[in-house]
């Protein structure tokens, strides 16, 4: 099963709990976002830091 990551400029804990709400929480194994990065918009880090728990 394909699982999927998803790259946000939020706050990950509020990414994973609006997630949850809409019923999505389980279709993203990875959620990338401000909590986990020190350059926000424009910079790309945060899609950076995301292709790092991509596993071909």
């Amino acid at each position: 099963m394909w699982r999927n990551k998803i790259a946000t400029g939020s706050f990950s804990k509020n990414t994973k709990f609006i997630l949850k709400q809409v019923g999505l929480d389980d279709v993203f194994d990875v959620v990338s976002g401000g909590t986990n990065i020190t350059k926000s918009k424009p910079d790309s880090e945060v899609f950076l830091k995301a292709t790092e728990y991509i596993v071909l």
